[in-house]
């Protein structure tokens, strides 16, 4: 029996010491390498009590270029734009003509109608410049009727004595618009052998003019309105 607890002593000691022989060595620490300046050393989870709350990671910076405000909705656009005040339409105003004739006034008023203009047809005179031919007045009256007569003899028409005021016994030979018509008529009598005189004359006439207020009408619309007048004028006024 003794010697059976002798072999199992010497069976264990041999075992222990193979173990102590072939067990694998334990790992060395590691040195920590020094931090460059600035930058904080990293502390293992094993050389703190407790961890530090973790810290929340910076914002992304935004894209190159990108707008820093944030865009607005559009439902906010339009409302900020209703919000404002619009001016509004300035009506503008004037007065077209002068016509001659009440009813060309009259179709020249339903054309600007056309441009949605509120239009007031107008009455008045403007002067004018007439031409007057006449022989002054000579002695008497038989010597004006000897005169007519020889006139009307070669031919001459629109002739007439005059009777009254300063031209007393003067014949007129013509009252005329154009300037051109009248010489032509003093041309003709001179090469009668008479010395004709040509007055000007101012008289005034009707004349009709077209009031208008409109809100908007492009230069294009209001030459088309007028293009068969020719002889009237646009003039703006201030509207009242």
């Amino acid at each position: 029996m003794k010697v059976v607890l002798v072999f199992v002593l010497i069976f264990l000691n041999a075992a222990f010491l193979t173990w102590q022989l072939h067990r694998p060595a334990p790992p060395r620490e590691r040195p920590v390498p020094s931090a460059d300046p600035g930058v904080e050393r990293l502390i293992l989870v094993d050389e703190v009590d407790e961890l530090p709350e973790p810290r929340s990671p910076p914002p992304k910076p935004e894209a190159r270029g990108a707008s820093a405000a944030a865009p607005v909705p559009a439902s906010e656009l339009s409302v900020a734009v209703e919000s404002k005040d619009m001016p509004e339409s300035q009506p503008h105003c004037g007065t077209v003509g002068p016509l001659d004739d009440r009813r060309a006034a009259t179709r020249l008023a339903d054309r600007l109608a056309r441009l949605d203009a509120e239009t007031q047809l107008r009455k008045g005179e403007v002067p004018v410049e007439r031409y007057w031919v006449m022989l002054p007045p000579m002695a008497s009256r038989a010597a004006a009727s000897r005169v007519e007569q020889a006139l009307k003899r070669r031919g001459v028409r629109d002739l007439q004595v005059l009777g009254a005021d300063d031209r007393e016994n003067a014949i007129s030979l013509g009252l005329y618009q154009q300037r051109e018509s009248a010489d032509r008529r003093v041309r003709q009598i001179r090469s009668m052998g008479y010395d004709p005189k040509l007055e000007i004359v101012e008289r005034a006439r009707t004349a009709y003019w077209i009031d208008y207020r409109v809100l908007q009408a492009p230069e294009a619309q209001w030459q088309v309105a007028l293009v068969r007048y020719p002889q009237v004028q646009r003039e703006a006024r201030p509207c009242q």
